[in-house]
């Protein structure tokens, strides 16, 4: 929504479907197949359950952020020249084979690992994970999810659908072998700049916080981290398994 020309997403994935607004249909014309939702349709949250409505009877649907640049293979060693993964068809198959090993494993909720800074901590003892947060950068939902965002939410609806799938169905599905990599998340105009401030990240805070108690927890930024992230409360997950 709001930044027609800069839906980076679009060259990894170029026959996904690009979801806007009525309203600004014309302005995406030409990026790739549109997905049109009525302009009443506002806020994040409410996008991701237009679309769940959508495609409730698919297999699987998968959610992209509309500002992912690479897909960051976290098993390669740093300086690597192949680290960054763009090829549409490589991509599509680790999407594709992240869904399907996630409904083999029993899971209604499959994802990545959350940060491409991981690839430093990588090891390869733990390709996989069955607990944590997926991140709305890239999530997807098997069918008979029987989830739902809370639309009072802003822009922490990903730790809200994880802790709420942790409630239901005690686990997800994360390739961990694999983050995507993103470009001026938190800069970058339209999308969910238009919503988020530092009053709707605390309202969103204490959401989170009135309905999962301590497995959600407050996380303490330092150095430099505070400017790239000025506004934005950072969470982490406490979850008990």
């Amino acid at each position: 929504m709001g930044r027609p020309k800069k839906v980076l997403t679009s060259r990894l994935q170029p026959d996904a479907l690009v979801c806007v607004p009525k309203s600004q249909a014309k302005e995406y014309g030409g990026i790739g197949d549109l997905l049109i939702h009525p302009d009443a349709v506002k806020g994040l949250s409410a996008k991701r359950n237009w679309i769940l409505d959508k495609f409730s009877n698919e297999d699987f649907v998968i959610m992209l952020d509309d500002d992912l640049v690479s897909l960051r293979k976290l098993f390669c060693a740093p300086g690597e020249t192949d680290q960054n993964e763009k090829c549409p068809r490589y991509i599509s198959d680790v999407l594709q084979n992240c869904a399907q090993m996630g409904k083999e494993a029993g899971c209604y909720l499959f994802g990545f690992e959350p940060s491409e800074s991981s690839c430093l901590h990588y090891s390869g003892h733990k390709p996989f994970g069955l607990t944590g947060l997926v991140n709305g950068s890239a999530l997807g939902f098997i069918c008979g999810h029987k989830l739902r965002f809370d639309e009072r939410i802003v822009a922490k609806e990903d730790y809200d659908i994880s802790l709420l799938n942790a409630h239901k169905h005690r686990k997800c599905f994360r390739d961990l072998r694999y983050a995507f990599a993103q470009k001026d998340t938190f800069h970058n105009p339209g999308g969910q700049c238009a919503f988020r401030n530092s009053i709707t990240e605390e309202a969103d805070f204490k959401i989170l916080q009135r309905k999962y108690g301590n497995a959600i927890l407050r996380k303490q930024l330092g150095g430099t981290r505070k400017t790239k992230y000025a506004g934005i409360c950072k969470v982490v997950l406490n979850l008990p398994f």
